[in-house]
């Protein structure tokens, strides 16, 4: 836990002490096992949705500029996006 110099706060009205006395509740194992049983695939969709959705904003952006201003044609951005994917 990071403490600022010569404070024992790192957000008003919330001291040290406040923090080392609060209770959390755990699950038993058996609800976590079950839990991550059924997240784990929802959570690596979203991380492979994301990184799709950079990968897409990248080639979007890089094409764009040149299909806006006649530099590239559809037919040849379309075989960059091949290769690229």
């Amino acid at each position: 836990m990071l403490w600022l110099k010569g404070k024992q706060s790192v957000q008003t009205g919330q001291t040290q002490h406040h923090l080392t006395d609060a209770l959390t509740v755990v699950p038993p194992e058996p609800a976590l096992h079950a839990m991550s049983a059924v997240m784990e695939p929802i959570v690596s969709k979203m991380l492979n949705n994301n990184l799709e959705a950079r990968t897409l904003a990248a080639i979007r952006d890089a094409l764009l500029p040149k299909l806006l201003s006649g530099e590239v044609r559809v037919e040849e951005a379309e075989v960059v996006v091949e290769e690229t994917v």
